[in-house]
Parts: C-alpha cells; sequence; structure tokens
C-alpha cells in the first residue's frame, strides 16, 4: 500500500480505469515499462504465510461462503487477497469513469467482479476502506510506482486550497453498509481486504456467563481465548467489544480500555462511557501506584522466582502471524525495558491434550507447572518472550517458536487471572484528575469510595475436564 504500515507491494494496472496495489510478503513489485499501460495483464499478489506469488486474476474466484455469519464449518480458509484501487484517469472498454465519480458497488463489479451482495458482506465486516487522496507513496514502492502515485496526487491538490489541503485527512476510513451507492472520486484510494481474518471462536462462546461485573460505567469480563479485544484491520464484527455488547443488550459497542492477547484469557476491563475510558488511562499511566496484574503462566519447567529485567525487541514479521518479540539480557537497537515478577510456582497434572497441531509437548497425565506471575511494564507478548527467554516457553505458544511459524494458536496457557485496582491515592498524586472533577470524586463515582477493587476470573480452561468443554457445549 502507499502508507507506511504495509510491506512489499505489487502494482498492476487495470484495463478497467483502475490501478490496483496488491500487498504482498517478501514480493518485488511489478517492474512497469509506462504508464498508461492499457495492454498489460491483470495481476494480483495471493500471499501465504511464508511467500507472495504473483498470479493472473481470476474474479470468479470469490468465495462468498466464507463471509457467512456463523462461519460455516467445512469453510476452507481461501488464501489473503487484498486490493489496493487508485482509480485511474483512462478510459477504456471495460469501465467509462465518468467525470462525477462512480458508484461504489458498479465500479468493484466492473473492474473485479465482487457482486453486490458480497460487497455488502464486505462492508459490514468493515473490510473496505477509502480515502479521497492517496496517501503518500511509502519509501518501500519503487521508484516508478512512487512517480505514478505523487502524480495522482498533485493532479488532485490542482483543485484544492491550501487551507482544504490542510484539513484533509489522508488516512483511508473503514467503510460500512450505508456506502454501498457512495460515489468513488477519481484518483481516490480503495482498499478491499476480500477474505478478512474469522474468529469462529466467538460464536461458541457463552458471553453473559462471562461478565464479571457489570457496572455503569464499565463492564468487567473473563476473556475467552481465541476472540481479539478489539476490532482487527479487516473485521469489526467478531471481537470482545461487540459480542458482549450484544450479549447485554447494548446496542453500541463497548469502548477499549487494555488490550489482552487473542489466545489470552482471563480479566478484561470495558468502557462503556468515555469518561471512564479516560479515568482508566489516568490509572494506566500511574500503574505503578494504581494498577498490579496477575497472570498464571502454565510451562513444562518451572519459572525461575524472583524479579526478571531484560529488554524486548521485534524480529521478522512472518505473513498474517502476530508479530513475534524476543529477549536479551541487554539493551539492543529499537528494543524496550521490560520487568516482571514470579512469585509462585506450584507442580499440576495435565489433562487431555488440546485439539489441533502444535501441542507435541503435551502429554495426559505428565506434570506441569503454573507459575503465577505479577506484570510490572505491559509490553505486548512480554510474558510470552521472557517465559521463553526464561528456559520454558508457554504451552501452546508456537508463535515464540521460530522452528515452527506456521502453527499459531487461538489457545495458549496463559490467563490474566487477577486485576487490583489501588483506588487509596495520597495527597501525593492530587494532580490526578478526571476532566474538572478530582481524583477522589472519581474514586467515588466509578468504585463507591472502595480503597481496593479486585477482579478475578474463574479457573483456567487447563484445570477443566475437557480443555474444549465451553466450544463443545455451545455446540
Amino acid at each position: 500500500l502507499v502508507y507506511a504500515c504495509c510491506g512489499a507491494v505489487a502494482l498492476r494496472i487495470l484495463s478497467a480505469g483502475a490501478i490496483v496495489l496488491c500487498p504482498s510478503v517478501r514480493a518485488s513489485p511489478i517492474r512497469l515499462s509506462g504508464f498508461p499501460a492499457k495492454y498489460l495483464r491483470t495481476f494480483s499478489t495471493r500471499t501465504t504465510n511464508n511467500n507472495a506469488q504473483t498470479q493472473p486474476t481470476t474474479n470468479a474466484a470469490v468465495q462468498t461462503d466464507y463471509l457467512s455469519i456463523p462461519p460455516l464449518p467445512d469453510s476452507e480458509k481461501p488464501e489473503p487477497l487484498t486490493l489496493h484501487i487508485i482509480s485511474a484517469y483512462q478510459k477504456s472498454d471495460r469501465f467509462d469513469f465518468p467525470e462525477e465519480g462512480a458508484v461504489l458497488s458498479e465500479y468493484l463489479q466492473a473492474i473485479e467482479g465482487i457482486s453486490r451482495q458480497f460487497l455488502t458482506q464486505l462492508l459490514k465486516f468493515g473490510s473496505v476502506w477509502y480515502a479521497r487522496i492517496p496517501p503518500h507513496p511509502n519509501a518501500k514502492l519503487d521508484q516508478e510506482t512512487r512517480e505514478l502515485v505523487l502524480q495522482i496526487r498533485e493532479e488532485k491538490f490542482k483543485y484544492m486550497t491550501p487551507n482544504q489541503i490542510s484539513s484533509t485527512s489522508f488516512k483511508p476510513e473503514r467503510l460500512d453498509e450505508s456506502h454501498i451507492d457512495m460515489m468513488v472520486e477519481k484518483g481516490s484510494l480503495l482498499r478491499i481486504h476480500c477474505y478478512p481474518i474469522r474468529f469462529p471462536r466467538c460464536y461458541q462462546v457463552q458471553w453473559k456467563s462471562r461478565v464479571i461485573a457489570n457496572e455503569e460505567h464499565y463492564l468487567v469480563l473473563d476473556k475467552p481465548d481465541g476472540v481479539p479485544v478489539s476490532y482487527t484491520v479487516d473485521n469489526r464484527l467478531e471481537n470482545c467489544l461487540r459480542c458482549t455488547a450484544q450479549a447485554i443488550g447494548r446496542e453500541e459497542d463497548l469502548y477499549i480500555t487494555h488490550r489482552l492477547d487473542q489466545p489470552t484469557s482471563g480479566v478484561l476491563i470495558m468502557g462503556k462511557t468515555k469518561e471512564f475510558v479516560a479515568f482508566f488511562n489516568k490509572l494506566l499511566s500511574n500503574r505503578a501506584k494504581c494498577l498490579e496484574k496477575r497472570y498464571r503462566v502454565l510451562t513444562k519447567r518451572p519459572l525461575p522466582l524472583g524479579n526478571h529485567e531484560a529488554y524486548i525487541y521485534p524480529v521478522e514479521h512472518i505473513g498474517r502471524n502476530p508479530q513475534r518479540y524476543e529477549i536479551s539480557a541487554m539493551q539492543v537497537p529499537n528494543s524496550k525495558y521490560c520487568d516482571l515478577k514470579v512469585i509462585s510456582s506450584s507442580q499440576i497434572t495435565l489433562g487431555s491434550k488440546p485439539d489441533g497441531k502444535g501441542w507435541d509437548n503435551w502429554v495426559e497425565g505428565e506434570k506441569a507447572f503454573e507459575s503465577t506471575v505479577i506484570l510490572g511494564t505491559g509490553r505486548t507478548h512480554q510474558i510470552r518472550a521472557m517465559a521463553k527467554f526464561l528456559g520454558s516457553p508457554v504451552f501452546g505458544d508456537t508463535l515464540q517458536d521460530a522452528n515452527n511459524p506456521e502453527v499459531v494458536h487461538d489457545r495458549i496457557a496463559l490467563q490474566a487471572y487477577e486485576l487490583r485496582i489501588n483506588t487509596n491515592i495520597d495527597d501525593e498524586n492530587e494532580t490526578f484528575f478526571l476532566g474538572s472533577k478530582d481524583c477522589s470524586n472519581a474514586m467515588e463515582k466509578f468504585f463507591g469510595g472502595k480503597k481496593e477493587v479486585v477482579f478475578r476470573a474463574k479457573e483456567p480452561w487447563w484445570r477443566q475436564p475437557s480443555c474444549d468443554s465451553e466450544a463443545k457445549n455451545a455446540a
């Protein structure tokens, strides 16, 4: 894509009056001899976790059943396909782009064979993004493509005043069903995630039974594994914010206050009011005094007791898998300080092996160790990376296994089992306030003036009689 969050980009020009940029993994841009190029073959990049192949596009390959709600049990997961379309200026036999713009549904039907029904589903999932002006081209694009995008931007800027340019957002916005017949301007950007990542686990969860506290300003959930907390770039339907809101009869989605990894379960606080979200953000900024997060971690060997300090840094990102992190005892480039404390470790007996691949080291009846960890800093994947660094990876966490990057579980043996909120703020923290209300009033409003509030999750899944009991009950 022409903005920074994408990797390598393959460019193709359709004879339908559109330039299509397809993000790929480790793919070199297709070199074009000139622009416009009406007689080039139509190309798209289809990616898997480990490689990318540039192939001729087949419009008939669209798998409409993939977007069924809930997902069909026998639905095959198609290879990722994301289209980045910049509506071009030249005319063609396939589509004559009007000066006043084109209707979105008609345009995509003409140039990509995307039916109105399939587009409606994509819009419902939030899988279509739009920007009136393409963002500034990414430095990873080849020179020819950069010049092309800059040419389009310059052409659009000709008709805008300096004030309009400074006030225009170039960030793509997510479209919904109400936009199906919107007008697509010349030179605008469309990003279409044809096959959004699905989270079928959210249809197996008994959401109401997982609510720990349901108050006026917030809700506390025992988050299920396998479901993201918030929206993903291509799926705004299947997440905790929306599913929990639907379960309690709330029309609007809940607000995010903090995150847990998709395969992690446990205590998650979500806001009902923006006022509470702002207040909780203040608590997070004073984490050392106001919050204490405790986790249960299941490993093959015990984690060493005591404080552990290190530096965490990102490593190579493979395919659509989440970002992987490594730990170093010394500070290295792009690393951040992290710390945690292991306060206990007890031996347990493993139950039945979870379903799926990647659980080879889980042997029913063998011994394992459940450790209690207090999180200091809250770095992404911190506990998972530090457990591996300390000599015993979290059960099920194949993401941290560089030798097995393809198997990424929807469930790992990591639970955020307890969250303590310290509401006894001393005078030193009286600058800690919410809007025009001082801190003590906010504490009284949200927590009834209690000195300490503690939320706990239920028993972790690995202590249940069956590791997949909830999913089987729902089925």
